[in-house]
């Protein structure tokens, strides 16, 4: 998926997250995990070396945790 897509679909979510009622403690999560993905786009990743496999990125990481949380807080919106 290009860079350009993910910011799209960021964007939308964004939207989206804005028109639901959350609790502080998530919003602020949410607006960390938004910063962390587009600080990864905007950094050249080509020096880093690929995870091995089976890891995770720990953006991905810190997004699996949130949608867990997210699911049981405000199954919902989910």
């Amino acid at each position: 998926m290009s860079n350009d897509k993910i910011r799209a679909l960021l964007s939308t979510l964004r939207g989206e997250l804005e028109k639901t009622e959350l609790d502080d403690a998530t919003r602020e999560q949410i607006r960390q995990l938004d910063a962390d993905i587009h600080a990864l786009l905007a950094s050249d990743r080509s020096d880093q070396p690929p995870a091995q496999e089976g890891e995770d990125h720990p953006v991905i990481e810190q997004a699996k945790a949130l949608e867990i949380r997210f699911a049981a807080k405000h199954p919902v919106a989910e």
